[in-house]
């Protein structure tokens, strides 16, 4: 089994993921990237969202309504807290996403 290393980079109050990366080498092809990317994708639905109204949304569809969100990222040494607007139409799917990765993760 290869071991994967998720690098992100901090940009004010986001937190953008630049690379999915082996962790025994560090150049990857873009091909490569995107395949690995499609694969998290495909976990997130199918752990985090089972019987939701994103449970057959295609890889695009997630990245943009779940991904792809306006939130303030606070972050301090034990914790990453999101603070997403009240507004935002899929927080309750987001919510139960992260409830239940948490709990697979367990």
């Amino acid at each position: 089994m290869t071991t994967i290393g998720v690098v992100f980079v901090r940009h004010g109050t986001r937190i953008k993921l630049i690379s999915i990366l082996p962790a025994y080498r560090q150049t990857v092809d873009k091909g490569s990237m995107h395949q690995r990317s499609y694969v998290l994708i495909g976990a997130l639905r199918r752990l985090g969202l089972a019987h939701t109204r994103l449970a057959d949304a295609t890889c695009g569809t997630i990245r943009l309504k779940l991904l792809k969100i306006g939130a303030q990222v606070r972050v301090s040494v034990r914790r990453i807290k999101v603070a997403m607007a009240s507004a935002c139409p899929y927080a309750e799917e987001f919510a139960l996403a992260h409830a239940r990765i948490c709990a697979a993760a367990r």
